[in-house]
């Protein structure tokens, strides 16, 4: 409801969206089958699909200014008091439906020209590495350990409010 009435709107609707980019998955499938080595939807969030690969025995840094931050998504961080990357590590976060893959590093230029010849936009945030764990490298270059996804089973608070504790305490939650 704090939301200007543009954003508002989008969010009404972004249901409506494609839910993949199919054509250039199919055409990277076809060509480069090498390229993509691990995917899936992201209507968990981004630390879900971080924490599968921390559970195959690697581990994933993701760099916080290679995040893209979209108006609305500037917009809800700055109603949060939180930077907008940590909006995409919210756990549930599919704003815009995107989905995560791993790319073999010698294969990045190409499938993303794949992607961008079908108008598919495909982001580089960060890297897998040999090192278990999931880190979170802020704007500063600080490392942050993200926390695994935990649920309130017990519902202890009210959804918002442990949606807003999850948000905020990712936010600060310093590796020491």
């Amino acid at each position: 409801g704090n939301l200007d009435p543009v954003s508002r709107c989008w969010l009404e609707q972004y249901n409506l969206m494609p839910l993949a980019p199919r054509s250039a998955i199919v055409e990277a499938a076809a060509t480069l089958p090498e390229a993509i080595t691990s995917g899936m939807d992201l209507s968990d969030g981004l630390a879900e699909f971080l924490y599968i690969i921390d559970g195959s025995g690697l581990g994933a840094v993701v760099d916080e200014g290679q995040l893209p931050a979209s108006a609305v998504l500037r917009e809800c961080a700055a109603l949060l008091e939180v930077p907008p990357g940590m909006l995409a590590v919210e756990y549930g976060f599919d704003m815009p439906r995107a989905h995560g893959y791993t790319v073999a590093p010698q294969l990045w230029e190409s499938l993303k020209a794949i992607f961008d010849r079908h108008d598919s936009p495909l982001f580089k945030v960060g890297e897998v590495e040999s090192r278990r764990g999931v880190r979170w490298r802020t704007s500063a270059g600080d490392l942050r350990t993200l926390p695994a996804f935990w649920d309130d089973k017990c519902h202890r608070l009210g959804a918002i409010d442990r949606w807003f504790n999850l948000v905020r305490g990712n936010w600060n939650r310093a590796d020491g």
